[in-house]
């Protein structure tokens, strides 16, 4: 039961990290370090989410295979795979930034 509950406040927390990214965007420059730490920081929360999901999944089957009645809240971690990709992705996805960063500090020194 207590897994559900981490698995609750991670994903409270990576929604909270995707609206920081939307209050914190800049439109003229949108490559900046504060954007790539936040994208790198959701990238490490849904492959927290991913895993702990798992653990709780396969714990969750060793408990039915004991005997226990556990159905209900197979619903919290039905969605592995989903976060683990989209760990991935972003991750990607901040590396590119992060080379934007450097193509924009570049940039700004030649002018």
């Amino acid at each position: 039961m207590s897994l559900v509950i981490v698995i609750s406040l991670l994903k409270a927390h990576l929604f909270y990290l995707v609206v920081n990214i939307f209050m914190k965007l800049n439109l003229v420059k949108p490559f900046s370090s504060e954007i790539a730490k936040l994208i790198e920081k959701i990238s490490y929360e849904a492959l927290a989410i991913g895993i702990v999901s798992a653990v709780a999944h396969h714990y969750t089957k060793r408990l039915i295979h004991s005997g226990y009645e556990v159905n209900q809240i197979e619903e919290y971690w039905n969605d592995i795979a989903a976060f683990l990709m989209m760990a991935a992705i972003l991750f990607v996805i901040s590396q590119i930034f992060r080379k934007g960063i450097e193509l924009q500090n570049e940039n700004d020194l030649t002018v």
